[in-house]
């Protein structure tokens, strides 16, 4: 299948009839459907032993990346990183100023594959945004829970807004409906967002990106994580 995209005007030139690509994820899959294709491809016998091996793998990877190593594979590389800055010489890492990540980069196996890849542009798209992942930079958990006043992060489409404060990553709780603003992102770029994440009491959230669209930045429009969050 053909990589669907749609076009949206480009921020970053001053030509007001410029536009940029907005690729568009038909779907979003996980371990249970690379479990099942490595059945299909008699990989494995059954589905559990092949979501077993891929969860292990993926605990391995993770450890060593966690553990100051560098993976190399030919899908991907993957390596830690520290972002933040350090005042001197003499600075060291702060958890309050600074975030111990992994960097991605493609590897051959998957280069090569984008280079065969197809491109196949939809009309009438409308831009919104779209979080894919939500990560608790506290505990890496993914797509789970919140650690208030801890360091969220958000992988997606379109995430970057503009300066108003009806825009940004919001936490709505489920039960009062109340939405809480993320006031402290340092961090933000169209596919990545690192955040402060609000004092938020227990209970369950619904995460949202909220931007603003149209020349005169009046077209509200949110995008939402697919996946309940918990504060404990």
């Amino acid at each position: 299948m053909p990589v669907q995209y749609g076009l949206q005007p480009n921020p970053a030139t001053p030509d007001p009839n410029d536009q940029s690509a907005r690729v568009i994820t038909t779907k979003n899959r996980n371990e249970d459907y690379i479990a099942a294709q490595m059945v299909q491809r008699g990989v494995f016998p059954t589905a559990g032993a092949s979501l077993s091996a891929l969860i292990t793998i993926q605990e391995i990877i993770g450890q060593a990346v966690a553990d100051g190593d560098a993976i190399n594979l030919p899908l991907f590389t993957l390596r830690p990183g520290i972002q933040g800055v350090f005042t001197d010489v003499n600075d060291t890492f702060d958890l309050a100023r600074h975030v111990l990540r992994a960097n991605f980069q493609m590897g051959p196996l998957l280069r090569e594959l984008m280079a065969k890849a197809t491109v196949e542009k939809v009309l009438g798209t409308d831009a919104v945004p779209h979080i894919v992942s939500f990560v608790n930079e506290n505990t890496g958990a993914l797509n789970a829970t919140i650690t208030p006043g801890g360091i969220g992060q958000d992988r997606g489409e379109q995430l970057k807004f503009g300066d108003a404060d009806t825009e940004g990553p919001f936490f709505v709780n489920l039960a009062t409906n109340v939405a809480t603003r993320a006031t402290v992102v340092p961090k933000r770029f169209e596919g990545e967002l690192m955040f402060l994440c609000p004092n938020l009491p227990p209970g369950q959230y619904r995460h949202e990106v909220r931007r603003l669209y149209g020349g005169n930045k009046d077209q509200m429009r949110i995008g939402h994580l697919n996946v309940i969050l918990t504060v404990a």
